[in-house]
């Protein structure tokens, strides 16, 4: 297993082929001195015409983006070019983004150069890298909570297995991982449900412009209260009337985990809540179901 700091280590010298993002880069992080505190570098985002763009450094808990804008930035157009590109890079990340209180990202570029094109002294940059780090702190004082990296899966499962309960948001990637947090050790499970501790986990797949994902047509509202299960009718694929009063009749309590892929490339098994049958949506052909709680206690 990886290490904290050999990660951070290979994160740091990512980019080196650009000296002034490398030394920006490397300030602000000795300069926060929170090893708590997560980043990436060279962060991958698609948006959503399907373009591939890279931030410099991003901060995933509070949502922060910093560019550090070498000399090319300062050619004619290239200042409408990178407003163009930030805002792709927002909207392709909030709109991919499932299960998290932030509505917008912070974006701050740290300019090598001076606006009459000269290049700023050290004292200047230095200066312009302490007013961004003030940023970082002040949104991680607003979070209001402490915080933790969990670099790595295994870290991850440790520390919910600790706390000792489920929290929306909460992220692990395979069934595997899910069910050893329920205290099950598996070799692998790739089907989507389990039925463990007098529940069962479920993870689907949303489905998108009603295309089915494997047979199955499931759609969520936006607050994610209300998840709508359905299928094709093939291979056994779907739900009737029937199957919805049985998991009433039975108080069915599914622990959910969404499966999906963000905008950064991260591919997920995110903890929405526990859900209980709300009854059966004729319209819709699908058994309806109803957030109960956004925790569970292991």
């Amino acid at each position: 297993m990886t290490s904290k700091l050999d990660y951070i280590v290979r994160s740091l010298s990512r980019g080196t082929n650009k000296k002034y993002e490398t030394y920006v880069i490397n300030s602000i992080w000795n300069k926060i001195n929170n090893s708590e505190v997560e980043f990436v570098t060279q962060q991958y985002v698609k948006d959503s015409e399907g373009n591939i763009r890279y931030i410099d450094m991003y901060f995933p808990q509070i949502k922060f983006a910093i560019e550090v804008d070498e000399p090319y930035h300062n050619s004619n157009g290239q200042s409408s070019r990178d407003s163009a590109r930030a805002e792709a890079i927002r909207t392709a990340v909030l709109d991919s983004t499932i299960a998290d209180s932030f509505s917008v990202i912070t974006f701050k570029r740290v300019k090598i150069f001076n606006d009459d094109g000269g290049e700023k002294s050290i004292e200047q940059l230095n200066h312009s890298i302490d007013q961004v780090v003030s940023e970082i702190k002040r949104a991680l004082d607003n979070l209001g909570q402490p915080i933790s990296w969990d670099y790595d899966e295994g870290s991850r499962m440790v520390n919910i297995i600790k706390r000792g309960y489920l929290m929306r948001g909460d992220n692990l990637t395979t069934m595997k991982n899910i069910i050893h947090v329920f205290g099950k050790d598996l070799r692998g499970w790739q089907k989507s449900t389990y039925h463990i501790n007098g529940v069962t986990i479920w993870s689907p797949t949303l489905s998108f412009n009603g295309s089915d994902r494997g047979g199955w047509i499931n759609t969520i509202n936006e607050d994610l209260s209300i998840i709508y299960e359905s299928g094709t009718g093939k291979d056994g694929k779907g739900k009737n009337p029937g199957d919805a009063q049985w998991d009433i009749d039975h108080s069915t309590k599914r622990v959910v985990f969404l499966k999906y892929k963000d905008a950064l490339g991260n591919k997920y098994r995110r903890f929405l809540g526990v859900y209980m049958c709300g009854g059966y949506d004729n319209e819709k052909n699908a058994e309806i179901w109803k957030l109960t709680s956004d925790k569970y206690v292991l």
